[in-house]
């Protein structure tokens, strides 16, 4: 039963990251250079929404059914996190508890332009 619940949260995730997304603002300005990629973080067990993070700039995206208007994520508990670095063929990936600290680190290489790179949390549910 857990590895049909973590291999939904991989299909969800995957899925939330390969819709279109909406910036109600103008584009910020990226404060650091260069970079191979961005991080993306889901909550621990949860799917629907994401933080994206990339050269200094974090964009909050979550999937719902109308709008949001100036809510701003919970980002109590744990935290996953899934860096691209789509110039190496690489994502690394891992959990953070509560405090920052990383609870759980791996990588794994994927084809550049392959759009499933999300991969399972050990334990999550």
């Amino acid at each position: 039963m857990k590895d049909s619940v973590c291999a939904e949260l991989v299909k969800s995730r995957n899925a939330a990251l390969d819709l279109p997304r909406i910036t109600l603002q103008d584009d910020l300005i990226p404060n650091q250079e260069g970079g191979a990629g961005g991080t993306y973080y889901f909550q621990y067990g949860k799917s629907n929404s994401f933080i994206y993070e990339c050269r200094g700039i974090s964009t909050y995206y979550k999937v719902i059914n109308g709008e949001e208007w100036g809510t701003r994520p919970d980002c109590s508990g744990k935290v996953n996190y899934f860096m691209d670095l789509w110039k190496m063929e690489e994502v690394k990936y891992g959990t953070f508890d509560e405090a920052g600290n990383v609870i759980f680190s791996a990588s794994k290489s994927f084809s550049a332009g392959t759009k499933d790179f999300i991969s399972e949390i050990p334990g999550e549910q």
